[in-house]
């Protein structure tokens, strides 16, 4: 089982030596990825009273969160690292211009030496949608196509694709990527969601089903169950629960998880806080 790192950006803040010493910590304390969420707008509360587009989960989309952009943060991570693998959970794909992500994550991926894992998802948060100019109603099927033109453009020299929302007529991004293709995740959990990841991705992002089912639908797609992956999580508190944790990321291994991504968000940490708990972590977890 793999063991990742959720990055903390709603605490982490904005001092750029205090992003280094964790992300370098994370490195050396040997955890074999770190995670981060996006958004590129937040929707503003007082202007969109009662605005819940996911009800019953907590709307980290709001405005009042720090969000630090995938790209360019995974970029710095990149020069301050040498090992830990880079893992978007999620990028919203569907919200950015394909070939620009393609770029991106193609140099993301140069300059760490092949660590980037990127993991894409739909969106839920049609203001911001609108804000982007992106048609918020087609983002599933704009997806699935995005999916096969970035793996074209990071195959081949030369792309000629045609498709519902992508015309390339003999272009291609370069320098190519180290990985190629990059490993592709998607995060969701609608059937919609779930049933183009069977299809098209390497692995499931937090997972909301029993592996089981999910296994079964990847090789109901016609692609091979075992070498598809599933990542999921754990917290670490202030309240010493780190034997809770390991059980239950043990628990979950048990049944079908492949990643498990400690947490340290969400406890009021300082940085310093952060890299203390995860040093507990590493320091009691036994694999």
């Amino acid at each position: 089982m793999q063991v990742g790192f959720s990055f903390p950006l709603f605490e982490v803040g904005t001092d750029p030596g205090a992003i280094k010493s964790l992300l370098q910590a994370v490195d050396q304390l040997g955890f074999d990825y770190l995670t981060n969420i996006d958004h590129v707008l937040g929707v503003d509360q007082e202007s969109h009273p009662g605005y819940d587009p996911i009800p019953g989960f907590p709307p980290h989309y709001l405005l009042r969160f720090p969000f630090h952009e995938m790209f360019t943060l995974f970029a710095f991570a990149a020069a301050v690292t040498e090992r830990v693998k880079l893992f978007s959970t999620i990028l919203l794909l569907a919200q950015r211009q394909t070939g620009l992500v393609a770029k991106q994550a193609a140099e993301v991926d140069i300059l760490s030496n092949g660590r980037l894992m990127l993991g894409v998802g739909v969106g839920h948060t049609d203001i911001e949608f609108k804000g982007l100019d992106v048609d918020f109603h087609t983002r599933g099927r704009r997806m699935s196509e995005q999916i096969e033109v970035l793996r074209q453009l990071w195959t081949n020299e030369v792309v000629h694709f045609k498709g519902e929302f992508h015309d390339l007529d003999g272009v291609g991004i370069n320098p190519l990527p180290v990985q190629r293709p990059i490993p592709i995740w998607i995060g969701g959990w609608s059937r919609g969601a779930l049933e183009r990841a069977a299809r098209l991705a390497d692995g499931l992002c937090y997972p909301m089903r029993p592996v089981p089912e999910l296994k079964q639908m990847v090789a109901d797609a016609g692609r091979d169950p075992e070498a598809f992956g599933f990542v999921s999580g754990v917290t670490v508190t202030r309240d010493g629960n780190l034997d809770d944790a390991i059980r239950s990321a043990a628990a979950q291994h048990a049944q079908g998880i492949t990643h498990v991504t400690v947490s340290t968000e969400g406890q009021g940490f300082a940085v310093d806080e952060h890299i203390a708990a995860i040093t507990r972590w590493r320091d009691a977890y036994p694999g």
